[in-house]
């Protein structure tokens, strides 16, 4: 579902990445989607966190593809809860999550840890499905979520990872519905965002 789900999100993708910048941290970076996004003068580094190894072939071709240096681009398996073992607090100018809170082991640890390693002035960049904000759309992703994590490799649809965020201290929020006229209802709620710490 990866191509399909990048040119559903493509235009608000386009959009967040184009202002990242200095060093990001792409949290599930999967097939490497993210690097065709990626303005390479503004970056100095990208972390790719991909704890599915078998991943990690196409993440350094989409990298190879998008023109970065081999020494620009550096893959990690660490899960996110763990990053800290790996990479100091304050260390990373952009964290960037694409539908991946959604089946991480602990959503609130990833946010935060998420939160910790932003440097002052850092911002975390996400598209992530969220708990529904209307009651026919929530009893719906309750229903569905049971049967969903077996085949969406533990994918929650009903997690309300954009309340966690919210929840952290923030310089400046600016989170939104994706497209709520449109999702309103339904088993998916998608929310963009970008904190600022």
């Amino acid at each position: 579902m990866g191509s399909g789900s990048d040119a559903f999100l493509s235009p608000a993708k386009s959009h967040l990445l184009s202002q990242a910048h200095g060093t990001i941290l792409d949290i599930g970076a999967g097939h490497g989607s993210s690097f065709k996004y990626l303005s390479l003068d503004k970056l100095t580094r990208v972390i790719a966190l991909e704890p599915n190894e078998h991943m990690h072939p196409k993440i350094r071709a989409a990298a190879t593809e998008a023109l970065f240096a081999a020494d620009q681009v550096e893959i990690t398996s660490l899960p996110i809860e763990r990053i800290l073992e790996k990479y100091p607090a304050g260390s990373v100018d952009v964290v960037y999550c694409n539908l991946v809170l959604c089946s991480v082991t602990d959503p609130e640890l990833a946010v935060r840890n998420a939160h910790a390693l932003l440097k002052p002035g850092g911002k975390l960049m996400f598209l992530e499905h969220v708990r529904a904000e209307d009651a026919e759309g929530q009893e719906k992703q309750d229903w569905i979520s049971r049967y969903w994590c077996w085949f969406f490799d533990g994918c929650r649809l009903n997690r309300p990872t954009d309340r966690w965020v919210r929840g952290l201290e923030w310089a400046e929020i600016d989170m939104k519905p994706l497209t709520p006229e449109e999702e309103r209802g339904t088993y998916f709620w998608h929310v963009q965002g970008v904190c600022t710490k």
